[in-house]
């Protein structure tokens, strides 16, 4: 294998490799947006669950037992 062939190779990786960097970014942020919605979704039912206990009059929901029993 001459030298031009194997530069145009290693120039041919690099292009693959740069893309699969550029597509793997973009995934990350993604995924890193969807953690940032379910943590603030999580928040909003952890307050929903605490405003509930608060209300319940400090009974226990966790030891309640289902209406069908």
């Amino acid at each position: 294998m001459e030298i031009e062939d194997r530069v145009t190779e290693l120039e041919t990786r690099m292009v693959f490799a740069e893309d699969t960097i550029n597509e793997l970014n973009t995934i990350i942020a993604i995924q890193n947006q969807d953690i940032d919605n379910l943590r603030k979704y999580t928040a909003e039912l952890k307050k929903k669950l605490d405003e509930l206990r608060e209300n319940s009059g400090g009974a226990s929901l966790e030891n309640e037992r289902p209406p069908h029993y």
